[in-house]
């Protein structure tokens, strides 16, 4: 699923996302052009964009992500991830289910 941020100025929205426990939190930087070839597992990532753009995949959905974007893929889900136009940081959050 992605959520985005509201585009309205001076809209106040608050997205609520209960996280009972964690598996794994990390922070990663990634060059302009570089591909994540894909993943599956029997947890859920949160994937989180700090800066930078690119483009993430799962189940053959693809979405363009920026600055402050939020992506979730559910266990089991195949995704990837192309980053694009500038260097990125991409704090990873893995959850088990």
């Amino acid at each position: 699923q992605f959520i985005s941020p509201p585009k309205e100025v001076g809209e106040f929205l608050l997205y609520l996302v209960k996280i009972n426990s964690l598996y794994s939190l990390f922070e990663m930087h990634y060059n302009d052009g570089y591909a994540f070839q894909g993943e599956t597992h029997n947890f859920w990532e949160c994937l989180y964009v700090i800066d930078g753009k690119g483009y993430v995949s799962g189940d053959e959905r693809v979405y363009n992500l920026t600055r402050g974007n939020i992506v979730f893929h559910k266990p089991m889900e195949f995704h990837k991830f192309l980053i694009h136009g500038e260097a990125g940081r991409i704090p990873s959050n893995e959850k088990h289910k």
